[in-house]
């Protein structure tokens, strides 16, 4: 929901980047005033870390390829502790493997930042979930458990494979 253009105070419902953007816009700057010390990459993984599933109306859930993170929950993502993102990835939060064009079994491995803001250690426990998942494909975290330290962070590997002939590409 956002303001009417042109209709002084009355509001409307509609979808799409050019209603997210200027809601995202303004959760950063809400985050940025509560973590001044926050990076941009910081923020952004926050915002994207404690974000909802986005669901139709008979409650399933739309692939992350439609909604990207999820919708946003700026009160959970100004009092998370944890952030986690791709590792030197320029700006990038999520991970990319980029456009693959495979013809054989595929290896690579890609790295994510934890970050711990908070004053004390914590210990996390290391797993994948998504909505839609290809047959062929797999990403996993090289451990099931880390701990990082108070205002540190740890760098996790996660091993991607993808094999083309396991594919369903119907």
């Amino acid at each position: 929901r956002s303001v009417l253009a042109g209709s002084g105070n009355d509001s409307t419902i509609l979808s799409g980047t050019s209603m997210a953007a200027p809601h995202i816009a303004g959760a950063a700057a809400l985050m940025k005033q509560v973590h001044p010390d926050w990076t941009v990459e910081d923020i952004k993984a926050a915002l994207m870390n404690t974000s909802a599933q986005t669901v139709d109306v008979s409650g399933n859930a739309y692939p992350e390829s439609l909604t990207g993170a999820g919708r946003v929950r700026i009160n959970l993502a100004a009092s998370t502790q944890i952030t986690a993102a791709a590792d030197d990835s320029s700006g990038l939060v999520s991970l990319s493997f980029g456009d693959l064009q495979l013809t054989n079994i595929f290896h690579m491995e890609r790295l994510v930042r934890i970050k711990n803001h908070g004053s004390n250690d914590i210990t996390l426990v290391m797993s994948i979930s998504n909505i839609v998942s290809q047959a062929g494909f797999t990403l996993a975290p090289a451990t099931n458990q880390v701990t990082v330290p108070a205002h540190s962070s740890v760098i996790v590997p996660f091993d991607v494979t993808a094999n083309p002939n396991l594919f369903d590409l119907s």
